[in-house]
């Protein structure tokens, strides 16, 4: 059992070393294609993303995202996970989430 379980967190330790890097892009655009719109991720996309980075062998090294005013923002993960104001949809909101990221108790 206890070969199994060293086996194991040998296997963790490699996945963490050799992590392939990727860049994520997220771009909201109107039904024409012609405007972009605010597609910076909601907190639980964020939460999915710092999961993936943890527990696999893939680390998101820079997240681009575009506003409403069409620009494209540059960021990385942990700055948004410090970010004050993390975004809920309205799916979350009425299914009850509760938000983990947030220190306030305001609704956004």
């Amino acid at each position: 059992m206890f070969v199994i379980k060293l086996l194991i967190c040998i296997k963790i330790k490699q996945k963490k070393k050799n992590k392939k890097v990727y860049n994520l892009i997220v771009i909201k655009t109107s039904k024409t294609g012609s405007n972009l719109g605010m597609s910076r991720l909601c907190e639980r996309c964020i939460l999915k993303i710092q999961d993936i980075s943890n527990n696999t062998g893939i680390k998101i090294k820079k997240i681009f995202y575009s506003t409403e005013s069409g620009d494209i923002c540059k960021t990385s993960l942990t700055k948004m996970i410090n970010m004050d104001n993390h975004h809920l949809t309205n799916y979350s909101r009425h299914k009850g989430y509760k938000s983990l990221l947030n220190t306030c108790n305001c609704n956004n």
